[in-house]
C-alpha cells in the first residue's frame, strides 16, 4: 500500500464531481436600483373601456343611425339630470351609456398576490419588492427601464336607446337580440392606446439627451419600446399645447351579457309617439396598466427630475375629478353668491357671459346689475369674480370685462375650472333703495302712503 504526501496547499479534496463541477465564484454586484412609480388615474382606466364599449355597441347599427350618443360621465351630475328630464323632447333616436365605477376583480391572481400581499406596508421603508414579479417591461435601455404593473378591472355598462315609435322600438330590440350575443360570455380584441406618465417620458428624454417634444425622441422611443408609442398634441394651434404619449396595446376584453334587452311596454312608457326605450347591460373585464415603474441605477438618480407637474385631466369620456376647496366666501364687502364649473375643450371660445348666472341666484339682483351695466356703470362696483383650477387654491388668469363677459387667459384644454361669483350686496341694496323712493317735490314719500 503506497502513501502519497502532499505539500501544504496542494491537496484538493474530491467533491464527487470528478472534476466536472462549475467553479464557485462571487456574483457580480448589480448595484442598487432606484425607482419612481406612478399609479394610473382612474379616469384613464375608465376611459379606455368606455371608448371600446362605445365603439363596439354602435357597430351594430348604421354609422349615422343615432342623432347623438351621450355618455353619462362626460359631464357633471347636475347636467346629466337636466338632460334626462328632457329626453322625451329631444330628437330621436339617441343612445345613453351609463358606465359604473370600475372595480377590481378580487379572485384574479394579481389581486391575490399583489393588492392583498405585496402592496406597501410602510412607504418610508418598504422597497419596490415583489411588484416586479408581476410587472412587464415597456421600454428598456442601458440607463433606465420602464415597466407597467397590470390588474384586472371590471366595469358594468347600462345602455338605453330612445326611439320615436313603438314599432321602431321593437325593431331595435329585435336587432339587438338577433345580432348581439346575449346571455353568454365571449371575448373582444381591440388595439387600445394607454397614456404614459408625462413625468416618466420627460425623464427618459433627459437621461438620453433628447428634446422630449421632438420627432427624434419619438423615433428613439419606438426603437427601444416593446409596444408602438404615439404622440398627440392637444391645442396645437394655441400657446398652451399639451403633449401626450401613448403605448398601443392589443387589449383582450372578457365580456359578459347577463340577460336580454328589455323594452318599455305601452302601459309603462305611456309614450308610444313621444319616445320608447330599449335598455340593455353588459360587463367588461380586462387587464389594464394600473401603475408605471421607472427604474434606474443609483448613480443615475441625480438626472431624475422630480419637478415635472402632474398629467392634466385630458380624457373627456368622463369628467375630470371634481373637488371643492376652501375658497373664500367673502372678499371685503363682496360676498359669495354662487359657483359655476366650466371646462374648455379644443376649439371652444374661452369667453363666457356670466351675468345670467346671477339670475339663478336672485332675479331682482340680476335686473339691478343688468340695468347698471346697460347704463355704463362700472361692473366691478357690484360684481367680482375669482377663477380657480378645480382642486387648487391658486387663481388662474382671467379678465372680467365691463359687459359681463368672463375671459380665461390661456386656459388648459379639458381642464375643469370653478368660477366663484361675489356680489356687493350693500351697494346693490343702496341702488334698489334709490329706485324704490318716490318724491313729492323734494320730499321723499313714505312707501306705505
Amino acid at each position: 500500500m503506497g502513501l502519497q504526501i502532499y505539500a501544504p496547499g496542494d491537496w484538493i479534496p474530491d467533491d464527487g464531481g470528478n472534476g466536472r463541477g462549475y467553479p464557485i465564484e462571487d456574483k457580480p454586484d448589480l448595484g442598487e436600483i432606484i425607482y419612481d412609480k406612478r399609479v394610473q388615474k382612474i379616469s384613464y382606466i375608465t376611459a379606455n373601456l368606455v371608448a371600446v364599449f362605445n365603439e363596439w355597441i354602435q357597430s351594430f347599427f348604421e354609422p349615422d343611425y343615432f342623432k347623438f350618443v351621450r355618455i353619462k360621465t362626460q359631464s357633471t351630475f347636475s347636467d346629466f339630470k337636466s338632460f334626462m328630464r328632457d329626453i322625451y323632447k329631444k330628437e330621436k333616436p339617441f343612445m345613453v351609456i351609463d358606465p359604473r365605477p370600475p372595480e377590481i376583480v378580487e379572485d384574479f391572481i394579481f389581486a391575490q398576490n399583489m393588492l392583498n400581499r405585496y402592496n406597501m406596508i410602510d412607504p418610508q421603508h418598504d422597497n419596490i419588492g415583489a411588484k416586479m414579479l408581476y410587472s412587464h417591461p415597456v421600454l428598456v435601455t442601458d440607463l433606465m427601464e420602464l415597466w407597467y404593473r397590470p390588474n384586472r378591472m371590471r366595469i358594468e355598462f347600462d345602455m338605453m336607446i330612445m326611439e320615436q315609435t313603438m314599432n321602431r322600438q321593437q325593431n331595435v330590440r329585435n336587432t339587438l337580440i338577433m345580432n348581439a350575443r346575449h346571455n353568454s360570455k365571449f371575448d373582444l380584441w381591440r388595439r387600445v392606446p394607454f397614456m404614459l406618465p408625462l413625468r416618466h417620458i420627460q425623464n427618459i428624454a433627459n437621461f438620453h439627451g433628447f428634446d422630449w417634444k421632438s420627432e427624434e425622441f419619438l423615433k428613439f422611443l419606438n426603437e427601444h419600446s416593446q409596444f408602438p408609442i404615439t404622440k398627440r398634441i392637444i391645442g396645437e394651434d394655441t400657446a398652451n399645447k399639451q403633449y401626450q404619449f401613448y403605448m398601443e396595446w392589443e387589449l383582450h376584453i372578457y365580456v359578459e351579457s347577463p340577460g336580454f334587452p328589455a323594452a318599455d311596454s305601452t302601459e309603462n312608457a305611456e309614450a308610444i309617439e313621444w319616445g320608447a326605450r330599449v335598455v340593455d347591460s353588459f360587463i367588461f373585464s380586462a387587464d389594464l396598466p394600473m401603475e408605471f415603474l421607472f427604474l434606474t441605477k443609483k448613480e443615475m438618480v441625480g438626472k431624475f427630475d422630480r419637478g415635472v407637474p402632474e398629467d392634466p385631466d385630458a380624457v373627456t369620456y368622463i369628467s375630470p375629478i371634481y373637488a371643492d376647496m376652501d375658497w373664500p366666501t367673502e372678499i371685503g364687502e363682496y360676498k359669495l353668491s354662487n359657483r359655476i364649473d366650466i371646462e374648455v375643450q379644443e376649439g371652444d371660445d374661452p369667453k363666457l357671459q356670466i351675468l345670467p348666472v346671477i339670475q339663478d341666484f336672485n332675479a331682482d339682483i340680476y335686473s339691478v346689475v343688468k340695468e347698471w351695466v346697460d347704463h355704463r356703470g362700472k361692473l366691478s362696483d357690484l360684481v367680482q369674480v375669482r377663477v380657480y383650477p378645480n382642486g387648487s387654491m391658486r387663481e388662474t388668469g382671467h379678465i372680467l370685462h365691463e359687459d359681463g363677459v368672463l375671459e380665461l387667459t390661456a386656459p388648459q384644454m379639458n381642464k375643469l375650472y370653478t368660477v366663484n361669483m361675489y356680489l356687493n350686496l350693500r351697494t346693490i341694496n343702496l341702488i334698489r333703495e334709490g329706485q324704490n323712493k318716490r318724491y313729492a317735490g323734494t320730499v321723499v314719500k313714505d312707501q306705505n302712503t
